[in-house]
């Protein structure tokens, strides 16, 4: 029978603006917040992105007892913390003794997961927002570089260009109509301010960057 590890390497007490581990540490353990709070944090070409704070009763750094791979976040405590430590040893004998154990990570790592899934789903949202606005953009300044009167595409012809269904595209254009930055008149999208749809669309090509830059 294997010997249990000490217990002063199960517990551990970590203080306000102490690293539990670092981005890039080997992967050997996860942590169970038994009080306080930790920010997990991952860098990405020298830019630091906070990607959530976690309290009592959360799990973090899971991977590390089943891949021995370098940290993909950094763990930060943001509030001093005592901290219940598994290494994989630990964990393989805990999970064939308690299903629930099994059951519980499991839950933890589908969570994660779901919460990966919606921020794809919403970057993939902003990414062919901005294919639609570049589009547009790079159409309209075109047209009145040598034309007064307004801007004037169809549906059909957008749908084609960005390779979208109609549908989509009416749902992605909808905060333009509602701001009246385009006009829907029968099948056509009309600009008729220029000035004014530059402006915007140039704002929307800043704040599109940065959320994709956020979530790469």
């Amino acid at each position: 029978m294997e010997q249990a590890p000490p217990t002063s390497e199960l517990f551990l007490k970590v203080e306000k603006g102490n690293y539990v581990f670092r981005q890039g540490d080997p992967g050997d353990s996860m942590y169970i917040i038994m009080s306080g709070r930790v920010e997990i944090i991952a860098e990405r070409e020298g830019v630091e992105e906070s990607i959530g704070v976690l309290s009592e009763g959360s799990i973090f750094g899971e991977m590390g007892v089943f891949e021995q791979v370098p940290r993909s976040a950094s763990s930060k405590v943001v509030e001093d913390c005592a901290l219940f430590r598994i290494d994989s040893k630990v964990f393989t004998t805990m999970v064939q003794d308690n299903i629930e154990a099994v059951q519980m990570l499991l839950s933890v790592i589908n969570t994660r997961l779901r919460h990966t899934n919606e921020r794809l789903f919403e970057l993939n949202k902003v990414v062919r927002g901005l294919i639609i606005n570049l589009f547009l953009l790079k159409s309209a300044a075109q047209h009145f570089f040598t034309e007064t009167r307004p801007f004037k595409l169809s549906f059909v012809q957008l749908c084609e260009a960005v390779g979208m269904g109609q549908k989509e595209v009416e749902n992605l254009i909808r905060n333009l109509l509602e701001r009246n930055l385009l006009f829907q008149k029968g099948p056509d999208l009309v600009i008729e301010d220029k000035t004014q749809f530059l402006r915007f669309a140039a704002s929307q090509y800043e704040s599109c960057t940065q959320a994709l830059s956020a979530g790469s």
